[in-house]
């Protein structure tokens, strides 16, 4: 039966809240339910409906980010909705409901937006972060993470969580490993239970370490940067980049955040190690969204599992999109850029854009309570917080900075892309796009009115970027079940079979060079080497003795 959240009243949020009457209920509900049955267990097929006991799970979204917690928070839902007490470490600001606690990190973006914070000297600036090197986005990362870490440290969900009792079960830990293992020790705080990855992010990378798996530079691209690998010498700057960013990420972040978490888990394994402990991988990834990669069996693919029925929209703007004869233009730069922070300068330039297209209706996701410039009187500009509008059947267009969820429901209901790209995987998702022929690039930076009106009506009048949006719709949405049916499926599996030795890589027990065959490479290259310098002295030696 579902239980409503008591965090309130004893600072604990699952099992452990039951008391002696609880447990008792808990044995005659038992005792019904096998009577008739063979044996003294439930079947799997009965465990697969119904919750024989209820099941404890945690979920650690370590990811300080809007869209992360919009992913991870539909499976959080999903499971409460089936009867599990899911407890959830998340820095957004969310409400208890039935069978779903969330434990807050409430310091995290204090800690990360602080511009007086005289531990860290950094100010988040996703334009700024856009327009450095590769190798000073690696070094904002490292200071991203160790931001991160002491916020969440701060917070009193942290302490929260970390006050429960060492023997308190949880039944399964749900990990957002885009961020790496740095709540892992939880893990081992709370006896190792069944461990889980599962991220919002899509590129199959951030699970090869942990499965074994190998990635190819050669055709697959750091998913963070812009990079051609159709010249050679973009193939090797990716190449460098891909394994700079491993030992980046495996010898310096994470010894470094060891050594912050070593006060607050001294018992715990390091970092490294616990790493391995992840039963399966899922990540935000579907081929029709993505490039394709080899991936091993671990790796589940959930791609698209934050898109769900649409809530219904208010009558009057429901009424004003029923009503947009020649189309809807919907606007949206995502969760962590605001159209309010594009600076006068850009917004002007795309208010003159829009002004000059009074035939069709715009919809601006702008976070702001007042607009800065008087609205055209010719157009119908509409100003909303909220999204759900890709939905409608006359959006015709969608403009978006290309972060992964809003591409992918774009790409869901068959809706044409302008990508203005910002940071992080914006690019590359964006190119993605437009070599699927669903969408153009334009530079937001140095958006100019003119330019910005030009590539707006091409996506629009070619006809191609519609046919295309259609097609890929189709290759998405056909599917032998939804993503998040999947997803809850794999986790119900875990939680049945938690040995899942069958699915570990032998690549696991073997060193890099092994697993690269550079050893082997290396072998006969030497013998190679050493087979044509015997050659030559035999030559010369049978010529010399000719010559005597």
């Amino acid at each position: 039966k579902k239980r409503k959240s008591n965090v309130e009243e004893t600072g604990y949020s699952s099992e452990y809240t039951s008391t002696t009457k609880n447990t008792r209920n808990s044995k005659r509900r038992n005792s019904r339910r096998i009577v008739g049955i063979a044996g003294r267990f439930c079947g799997e097929k009965i465990a697969a409906s119904v919750n024989c006991t209820i099941k404890n799970i945690l979920v650690l979204e370590g990811v300080a980010s809007p869209s992360h917690h919009i992913f991870l928070g539909t499976l959080n839902t999903a499971l409460a909705a089936r009867g599990y007490n899911v407890t959830s470490l998340c820095a957004e600001d969310e409400k208890n409901s039935e069978n779903l606690t969330y434990l807050p990190l409430d310091q995290v973006y204090q800690v990360m937006y602080n511009a007086s914070n005289p531990e860290f000297d950094m100010q988040i600036d996703f334009f700024e972060m856009g327009d450095k090197s590769p190798l000073e986005q690696y070094m904002e990362a490292d200071l991203f993470y160790k931001m991160t870490l002491a916020g969440i440290f701060q917070s009193n969900g942290y302490q929260q969580l970390k006050n429960y009792p060492k023997d308190f079960k949880f039944d399964l830990i749900i990990n957002d490993h885009l961020m790496g293992p740095m709540l892992l020790p939880f893990v081992h705080h709370f006896n190792y239970p069944p461990l889980i990855g599962v991220t919002a992010f899509h590129s199959a990378s951030t699970g090869y370490s942990i499965l074994g798996s190998t990635f190819y530079p050669s055709f697959l691209t750091v998913s963070y940067f812009d990079i051609d690998i159709s010249t050679f010498f973009g193939r090797i700057y990716n190449f460098l980049l891909t394994h700079f960013e491993w030992v980046f990420m495996k010898y310096y972040i994470t010894p470094e955040l060891d050594k912050m978490i070593r006060p607050e888990f001294p018992d715990s394994p390091y970092l490294d190690d616990l790493m391995p402990l992840h039963k399966i991988i899922m990540n935000n990834k579907h081929p029709a969204v993505d490039v394709s990669e080899p991936t091993l069996p671990g790796l589940i693919s959930i791609g698209g599992m934050q898109i769900q029925q649409p809530k219904p929209l208010p009558a009057d703007l429901q009424d004003i999109l029923d009503g947009a004869e020649n189309g809807v233009i919907l606007f949206s730069l995502g969760s962590n850029i605001q159209s309010s922070e594009l600076g006068e300068k850009r917004l002007r330039e795309i208010l003159e854009t829009l002004r000059q297209l009074p035939k069709y209706t715009i919809v601006w996701k702008f976070e702001a309570e007042d607009f800065p410039f008087e609205i055209p009187k010719n157009n119908t500009i509409l100003f909303i917080t909220h999204g759900g509008l890709l939905t409608h059947k006359n959006t015709i267009l969608f403009i978006t900075h290309g972060g992964l969820l809003s591409t992918q429901e774009a790409t869901w209901y068959g809706v044409p892309l302008l990508n203005l790209p910002i940071f992080a995987d914006q690019a590359n998702n964006a190119r993605i796009s437009k070599a699927a022929g669903v969408g153009e690039i334009y530079n937001i930076r140095t958006v100019e009115r003119k330019s910005f009106l030009e590539a707006i009506l091409n996506v629009l009048e070619d006809p191609k970027y519609r046919k295309n949006s259609q097609i890929r719709s189709k290759n998405f949405q056909d599917q032998p079940q939804m993503p998040l049916d999947r997803a809850i499926w794999w986790i119900e599996w875990i939680l049945r079979n938690p040995d899942v030795s069958h699915l570990r890589s032998p690549s696991l027990d073997i060193n890099i060079p092994q697993r690269h065959s550079i050893d082997i490479i290396a072998f006969l290259t030497v013998a190679c080497f050493l087979w044509v310098l015997l050659t030559l002295w035999m030559t010369r030696k049978h010529s010399a003795g000719e010559d005597a």
